[in-house]
């Protein structure tokens, strides 16, 4: 009988730590459980958290995108027009550009230059900004349409102004200081540039506000002059001296 018994004890006892076993491994398996979904959701987070870094990222990159102000009063320096064939090249003695801000990205301008023995020249447009250049603003009148073109070079460097404008014959350089909008104009452009101010109001009203024109955001060579000089050497080395000059007296 006693045998019997320690047998049964022996079992009790068994049965017993088999239970406790059981029940330290499954509360080891939800801890496991438990701690790799908290991992899990961690993990989430910081994806989560870092998608939105990198589209703020983005987002700053996309606004710290800085644009050159252009505006003021700008006097020629040195200006010319070069051909195909030479024979009608000429240089431009005279001439004032004006450019006024009128969005974050955009800028109207009016100009006017004077060469020998010829009345003087204007033209006004608008310029955009995009992808570290400017483009001219043009509209399409037969099809009634903005787009924006290559039709005019326009470079940038402190008080100074490069404009190379390509039309269907020619390539005319210009090279612009900044200058104090209050100074005299010389009186042989002041009736051309009234009518040029009056023409830019024009167009500016129709890019703008004229609703049976509608806008195209391309940034595109679209019916614009070719370049006709294969090499720029001239143009490039007046460019750096006045850069030159220009640095030495800062």
């Amino acid at each position: 009988m006693n045998k019997y018994m320690n047998v049964m004890n022996i079992q009790s006892t068994l049965i017993s730590m088999l239970i406790i076993i059981t029940v330290v491994l499954t509360g080891c398996n939800k801890k496991q459980q438990s701690t790799s979904t908290k991992n899990k959701v961690e993990i989430e987070d910081v994806n989560a958290t870092s998608d939105e870094n990198n589209m703020e990222k983005q987002k700053t990159s996309s606004d710290d995108i800085t644009v050159p102000d252009i505006e003021g009063r700008y006097d020629l320096i040195e200006g010319f027009g070069n051909g195909p064939e030479k024979i009608h090249d000429y240089s431009i003695y005279k001439g004032i550009l004006i450019i006024n801000r009128t969005s974050d990205t955009e800028f109207g301008f009016v100009k006017v230059t004077k060469t020998n023995p010829y009345s003087p020249i204007g033209e006004h447009g608008i310029f955009s900004y995009k992808e570290n250049r400017f483009y001219k603003k043009e509209i399409d009148y037969p099809e009634k349409i903005i787009y924006h073109s290559k039709s005019m070079d326009l470079i940038v460097n402190d008080s100074l102004i490069s404009t190379t404008r390509y039309t269907s014959n020619m390539t005319i350089y210009g090279i612009w200081r900044k200058s104090n909008p209050e100074s005299n104009i010389y009186v042989s452009l002041r009736k051309t540039l009234e009518k040029e101010k009056k023409e830019y109001i024009d167009f500016y009203n129709e890019v703008y506000k004229d609703t049976s024109i509608t806008g195209r955001n391309e940034f595109i060579k679209y019916r614009t002059g070719e370049r006709f000089i294969e090499n720029d050497s001239i143009f490039l080395s007046k460019w750096k001296k006045y850069n030159t000059n220009s640095s030495d007296k800062g």
